[in-house]
């Protein structure tokens, strides 16, 4: 007798349809979001993923499966923040760290590569000369200023296990 199936709890939205798929999770009663986000939640904490921090628009976990990737979960309400994410990666204005939009238990988040921070909100305002100096330290290379860096919103970049330096946090960055 074949075993029954198992729920999928998490699927790639796939690029071409990522904006019908916004459309249709922003169309969505609040109170819905609120209870997907609540279960998402209660999940990972099920899975002991560690929450490495939180935005305006989002918490970041460790992801329960995949080993050197995160997942960012957005609060209810500002579930665009995401798709805008995904969307600026794609279309290589930046280098970013690599990411794809998900649907985890029926809630849109961005599956991204874990990267070593150099900079976060908390640090910005610190001399550039400091964030070189990390970037050196990081890669092991001879860095120079980039013009992107400056577009990055409070400078959050990281270093990818590559030694790639790239943004880790775009937000809905059109």
């Amino acid at each position: 007798m074949p075993s029954p199936k198992k729920k999928i709890f998490c699927r790639e939205i796939k690029p071409h349809l990522e904006q019908k798929a916004e459309a249709a999770y922003c169309s969505l009663p609040r109170t819905l979001l609120e209870k997907r986000y609540k279960r998402l939640i209660k999940f990972l904490e099920s899975k002991q993923s560690e929450k490495l921090g939180q935005g305006c628009s989002r918490e970041v976990f460790i992801h329960p499966f995949k080993k050197g990737w995160v997942i960012k979960v957005p609060f209810p309400g500002s579930l665009r923040a995401n798709f805008g994410e995904v969307r600026t990666a794609r279309s290589g204005r930046y280098p970013t760290a690599k990411c794809r939009m998900v649907s985890l238990f029926d809630l849109p988040c961005v599956e991204m590569e874990r990267v070593e921070i150099i900079s976060t909100p908390a640090d910005f305002g610190i001399r550039r000369e400091a964030e070189l100096a990390k970037i050196r330290a990081m890669t092991g290379k001879k860095a120079r200023w980039q013009d992107w860096f400056d577009e990055i919103d409070c400078h959050q970049i990281g270093v990818t296990k590559a030694g790639k330096i790239v943004a880790y946090d775009l937000g809905d960055k059109r």
